[in-house]
């Protein structure tokens, strides 16, 4: 004989109980959106002066919505992907990709250029240039596509705004290149990286480009 309490018809099903908890940690283990991570951000450190990073973050989005740039974020951890997205986007828009060794004179007058983007003339399109590297040399690709990065937002304004004072021009492409998701995520102080890294490159930039300038 069987002298075990009935199991009331009312009792939850397991699954009631399991499925939101699975649910619950499924959705803690997933990153949160970089709006979030932004918004704790700026709460943590909230900028007495200059903009808040949720501002500075809707500058570079506007800047690579205005080009129809993809990301490059992930160029770090895969760069031969986004190699290949960003030359087929600068192939849709019939800018050049040129080797660096080609322009070697270029290069050897301004040794502190890393890439470079031509305007366009009767010769040529616009034209980026840019080192070259095997698929085996992660090294290599990285640098590329770090490149490639920063001289496409060049290669875009030059298409549309060609007269872009090179302040504004240096501007938007620092910030596409190196204010990205994962630069956030994973910079302990984003506004010092901001104030050491970027700002700095944006002048040194503006200062060779006016060098640049003045020999034409």
């Amino acid at each position: 004989m069987n002298n075990l309490p009935k199991t009331p018809d009312t009792q939850p099903d397991i699954m009631d109980i399991a499925a939101p908890l699975a649910a619950q940690l499924v959705n803690e283990s997933l990153p949160k959106h970089i709006d979030e991570v932004i918004a704790e951000i700026d709460e943590k450190f909230p900028q007495e002066e200059g903009p808040s990073l949720a501002q500075l973050w809707k500058y570079r989005e506007e800047v690579r919505a205005k080009y129809g740039l993809p990301e490059c974020g992930g160029r770090w951890r895969d760069p031969q992907a986004y190699i290949n997205t960003m030359e087929d986007f600068l192939g849709r828009e019939h800018i050049d990709i040129r080797a660096k060794y080609e322009f070697e004179p270029f290069f050897n007058e301004y040794p502190t250029a890393g890439a470079v983007t031509f305007e366009s003339s009767a010769f040529r399109d616009v034209t980026i240039v840019a080192s070259v590297s095997s698929s085996n040399n992660f090294y290599g690709l990285r640098k590329r596509a770090n490149y490639l990065a920063h001289e496409a937002v060049h290669g875009m304004q030059q298409k549309r705004s060609p007269r872009m004072p090179n302040e504004i021009g240096e501007r938007e492409a620092y910030y596409y290149q190196m204010l990205t998701p994962q630069r956030i995520r994973e910079t302990d102080d984003i506004f010092t990286f901001i104030a050491t890294v970027i700002e700095p490159y944006i002048v040194g930039s503006v200062e060779l480009n006016e060098r640049m300038n003045e020999k034409r």
